[in-house]
């Protein structure tokens, strides 16, 4: 194959960008490549991008053919995709949750099953789970749920939990505490009482009446959940 001059009204660079996505669709389409002979030829295009073979056209255009190509690379999920994934997303946050509130509350009451003498630090660590359990849960909810899976019909439980994460401010809580070490990238790590203050602010008395709420945060995924997989004819089973 020999590409010899394009089409006098056709910029040099087109040209270039033409013979790129030419030489990208040659080695991904075979209906393409049989087009072609197998002795040299001359390949050039119009400014519109048509690949001529030997001066003739071939009806065929090298930016549509390419831009097709990509799409079947990149395959948009469908619904039904989306839809089972978000419902194995959900099981697992509801699994995180109620693991990190049962091994939080167990540190609180009966510290001493944990043989340690810190045992303020397993009760951090389910806060942290659950918090970022639930960041997860808004994002998804934001992003897929509430705006593609379940847009004609949001069940109530769903946009109530949404908004007593924002109300409650367990996104920032989130940033402040559990995702980074401090409030900003030279900031000394926020320390114990703040945190403390952060919780109070957010409407709970104490560590444990935070993780004895997590059970109506629970329970409201699980109503999105059965939703989701009504709407979809998935099963809601959990295989973990």
């Amino acid at each position: 194959m020999s590409q010899q001059p394009s089409k006098p009204d056709v910029p040099p660079d087109r040209v270039f960008d033409f013979l790129q996505k030419f030489n990208r669709a040659i080695v991904l389409d075979e209906e393409l490549t049989r087009l072609f002979p197998d002795t040299e030829f001359e390949l050039t295009f119009d400014h519109i991008g048509t690949i001529y073979i030997n001066g003739t056209s071939t009806g065929i255009n090298v930016e549509e053919r390419y831009r097709a190509l990509r799409a079947k690379d990149e395959k948009t999920p469908t619904n039904t995709e989306v839809a089972t994934s978000a419902l194995e997303v959900l099981n697992d946050l509801m699994g995180e949750i109620h693991g990190a509130r049962i091994t939080g509350i167990k540190a609180i009451k009966q510290p001493e099953i944990f043989q340690t003498k810190y045992p303020r630090f397993i009760v951090r660590n389910s806060i942290g789970v659950i918090v970022l359990a639930l960041r997860k849960f808004d994002d998804i909810w934001t992003n897929q749920i509430a705006p593609i899976l379940l847009s004609d019909n949001l069940p109530l439980e769903g946009i109530e939990l949404s908004c007593e994460i924002a109300n409650r401010g367990l996104r920032k809580f989130c940033n402040l505490v559990i995702a980074h070490y401090s409030e900003t990238k030279l900031s000394p790590k926020t320390p114990i009482t703040t945190i403390e203050e952060l919780l109070n602010q957010q409407g709970f008395t104490s560590d444990e009446d935070f993780l004895v709420w997590t059970t109506h945060a629970v329970a409201k995924i699980e109503v999105v959940r059965d939703c989701i997989a009504a709407k979809y004819r998935l099963s809601n089973r959990r295989d973990k």
